[in-house]
């Protein structure tokens, strides 16, 4: 029941925040309950709706909250499902490859934090989001520099200035990646 209410929590907020609103999101929601109907009435009688990407969010809020209670390592199993699963369904795992990266910072894994950022580039070219693949990119290259590796850094930054120059990515991510990059 608990993860009932934390379904209907999430839905709620994505209903809020208006990211269930379009006729594609709709056409995704299925219809769920807690328990068995008894009657065909009780089937038809206001059911509790989850979309896929509620589904999706409540597995990344439970793999942060693993990583926040200190098992960063049940969270990357988490997110790495997600993430797959979200490839096979042909989805866009902006959100679950972020925290992954985030994931690998907390454990310690610069490297797999700037792989799993250039995996995120890569996803984000695939649809257009030139904005987020420039961010991934960039804070790949920067942690490709921490970790004294600054040939893979040099390496994404013609891909960088040209995305740079894309009018889908915003004039406050560029001033902040120039301040970033001491350009």
């Amino acid at each position: 029941m608990r993860r009932s209410l934390g379904s209907l929590l999430i839905v709620g907020a994505l209903i809020a925040s208006g990211s269930v609103s379009t006729a594609q999101d709709s056409a995704r929601v299925v219809a769920s309950s807690p328990r068995p109907p008894r009657s065909a009435a009780a089937c038809c009688a206001a059911p509790t709706l989850v979309t896929e990407e509620a589904a999706i969010a409540a597995r990344i809020e439970d793999a942060m909250r693993e990583a926040q209670e200190g098992h960063p390592d049940l969270a990357k199993k988490t997110l790495l499902a997600v993430v797959g699963d979200q490839q096979r369904a042909g989805a866009y795992p902006r959100r679950a490859l972020r925290h992954l990266a985030n994931v690998h910072l907390m454990l310690d894994d610069p490297m797999g934090s700037a792989s799993t950022l250039k995996t995120l580039a890569r996803e984000a070219a695939k649809v257009d989001d030139d904005e987020t693949e420039v961010v991934a990119l960039v804070d790949a290259s920067v942690l490709y520099v921490q970790v004294r590796q600054p040939a893979r850094a040099r390496d994404l930054m013609p891909r960088i200035r040209r995305l740079l120059a894309s009018p889908r990515v915003t004039d406050e991510t560029r001033r902040t990646i120039a301040g970033q990059l001491g350009w």
